[in-house]
């Protein structure tokens, strides 16, 4: 009787273990991938999910950058609920300035990489500084954020986020539009290591527009 029992036990064992074994197989099987909310990190000043932080922040990538085939970070803004863009002039107009909600650009921070791009005396901001080819995200905060950045963000802040290259690349490119407009640069980018890397761009446009053959670089 012992050994009939020790034998009703085994197979017990072995029948439990290939039903657990068989749905293990087919837990494997349908497995699924889920994409995972936008990260931003101007809310807070840590990364944490768009849909989690408590203010409004619109996120432009560059591939939003590239399928809608903007020349300048202005125009990408130009997306943005909330935003205007009150320079008539295109990229050749540095009088005026862009707004969010009613506030004017002295009134909105303005961040590279984290460093402030507005004139410390106007408050004005030099977008075409900026090669939008070196842009990775742009995330807009709308409504005040001085508790975080100072007083300068009483309407909100624009962070542009630059790429950062897993590789050393050359990037050359080139665009026309209308009125004669053009746009060319290149850049180069250098890996040194995990944490730090070296980038140099140069970017020129020029255009027949608003105002006749103005060029920056």
């Amino acid at each position: 009787m012992k050994k009939l029992a020790s034998k009703g036990l085994l197979m017990s064992a072995l029948i439990c273990g290939n039903v657990f074994l068989g749905n293990t197989a087919a837990f494997a099987e349908d497995v699924q991938e889920y994409a995972l909310d936008e990260m931003v990190v101007t809310a807070t000043r840590t990364a944490q999910e768009n849909i989690k932080v408590p203010a409004q922040v619109n996120v432009i990538t560059a591939e939003d950058i590239k399928k809608r085939n903007v020349l300048t970070i202005t125009d990408a803004l130009k997306s943005i609920p909330g935003l205007y863009d009150g320079r008539a002039g295109g990229m050749s107009d540095v009088a005026n300035s862009i707004q969010i909600r009613g506030f004017a650009e002295d009134e909105i921070l303005v961040l590279y990489d984290g460093m402030p791009l507005n004139d410390g005396y106007s408050g004005k901001v030099n977008w075409s500084a900026i090669a939008i080819d070196d842009v990775a995200k742009i995330e807009v905060l709308q409504g005040a954020a001085s508790s975080l950045y100072g007083g300068r963000a009483v309407g909100g802040v624009i962070n542009i986020i630059s790429k950062n290259p897993d590789k050393d690349s050359v990037h050359v490119y080139a665009n026309y539009g209308s009125d004669s407009t053009w746009k060319r640069g290149i850049n180069l980018s250098k890996k040194l290591n995990d944490k730090w890397s070296l980038g140099f761009g140069y970017e020129n446009k020029e255009t027949d527009g608003h105002y006749k053959k103005l060029i920056y670089k």
